[in-house]
């Protein structure tokens, strides 16, 4: 197997499980069990997946409103940082 086609199966299986781990009205976070660090990085490393979704769906959103607060934040700046590359992506 080649590894173009290895990637291309890869990136479709992330792209039909991730749904799944969607924030939003349909999770399974709410007041009594808010989102944690782990679910925040989790959200954080699937954001332009959860973005492209957002536009075309309601019910779908980018950041989970029951959160933990600053351990969440964290996690998902964590994960945006990690999928965008972060700050040393273009240094030398």
């Amino acid at each position: 197997m080649s590894n173009k086609l290895l990637i291309v199966l890869l990136v479709l299986a992330i792209a039909a499980a991730a749904p799944g781990c969607a924030p939003g009205p349909g999770s399974k976070y709410d007041a009594g069990h808010p989102a944690g660090f782990f679910s925040g990085l989790r959200h954080g490393l699937l954001s332009p997946l959860f973005f492209v979704n957002g536009i075309f769906t309601r019910s779908v959103q980018l950041y989970e409103t029951f959160n933990t607060g600053t351990f969440y934040n964290l996690g998902f700046l964590i994960g945006i940082s990690i999928t965008f590359g972060g700050a040393g992506r273009k240094s030398k």
